[in-house]
């Protein structure tokens, strides 16, 4: 059965993680952390993402972002992309870095939203990184030590995702700390709450976290994207169409632009190709990859 597109709608919150292939490291030392970091905090303001909770462990990271300007999608592959050339660059390795595509999972504000803040950053106390939620304060990988004060990064949304406990400050953190040490003890997703799944209807979906209302609102504006989707696809530009374009733009021939060789106006053409098939038109980079005769992972460097 094949299994289902990831949710990813503009607007609401979503927890992202991704994890290393077969379980693997993705972060060796402190230079990687800050690097992902570094990615991490560019990607979400160049895409307008709010960010209210984050964690990096040795196999994984979590995420809980608001995507407002970019897709989830665009911002996402940004971030794992450009951490795995550079994590394949620094130890001189190939293949892939993370283990199949990330995942998301749409999540409902107030209560549903509090609950993932706390799973989220008590991952290092559940892991035996930390000893308890009072070490957890000097654990600098997480979002918690910016949440009690100790620390501030642009990208990380903190005084909203602190509202979510109370309108002062100082209360607020009282709340935040009360919350996560009643967590302590809960296993495994925690978090996840059972949805009230009581009208007639049985609404419910793995990929959402949230109420039977909100499953049915997602659903929804999913269907409604799907529909825009098709009808852009349906009139966009073709391939061949697109090429031309480009071509007679660069004052190059198609054969010309179609060989191998070294960066000039030919590499340009390619790149600017690669970004109005694929960002403009919706084409998939093994589409452009098969039209150039490229692998998709050369295409996918054109783009980002």
């Amino acid at each position: 059965m094949p299994r289902k597109r990831r949710i990813a709608i503009i607007g609401e919150i979503h927890h992202v993680m991704s994890r290393g292939l077969e379980g693997k490291e993705i972060f060796r030392d402190d230079d990687d952390r800050e690097k992902f970091l570094s990615i991490t905090g560019k990607s979400l303001l160049d895409g307008d993402c709010r960010c209210y909770g984050w964690v990096l462990m040795n196999n994984h990271y979590h995420l809980v972002i608001r995507p407002l300007g970019h897709s989830l999608q665009r911002v996402m592959r940004r971030v794992n992309g450009a951490y795995a050339l550079y994590f394949n660059k620094k130890y001189n390795r190939r293949g892939y870095l993370f283990q199949d595509r990330y995942k998301s999972l749409a999540t409902q504000e107030h209560w549903y939203l509090k609950e993932l803040i706390r799973y989220v950053h008590l991952n290092p106390v559940r892991a035996g990184i930390v000893k308890n939620l009072e070490d957890l304060q000097w654990y600098p990988w997480s979002g918690h030590v910016q949440m009690i004060g100790a620390d501030k990064k642009e990208w990380f949304n903190h005084t909203e995702a602190l509202s979510k406990f109370g309108l002062r400050k100082d209360s607020a953190q009282k709340n935040y700390l009360d919350w996560l040490s009643q967590g302590v003890g809960l296993e495994g997703e925690g978090w996840r709450v059972v949805r009230d799944t009581t009208d007639e209807e049985g609404v419910e979906d793995l990929r959402i976290s949230g109420e039977a209302i909100f499953v049915k609102k997602v659903l929804m504006t999913v269907q409604a994207y799907q529909s825009i989707a098709a009808l852009k696809l349906k009139h966009r530009k073709s391939m061949d169409t697109i090429f031309d374009s480009i071509c007679k733009k660069y004052k190059l021939s198609q054969e010309y632009v179609l060989t191998k060789g070294r960066q000039d106006k030919r590499s340009e053409a390619k790149k600017k190709f690669c970004k109005e098939a694929i960002m403009q038109n919706g084409y998939s980079l093994q589409d452009v990859a098969s039209f150039l005769n490229m692998n998709s992972s050369s295409v996918y460097r054109m783009v980002w």
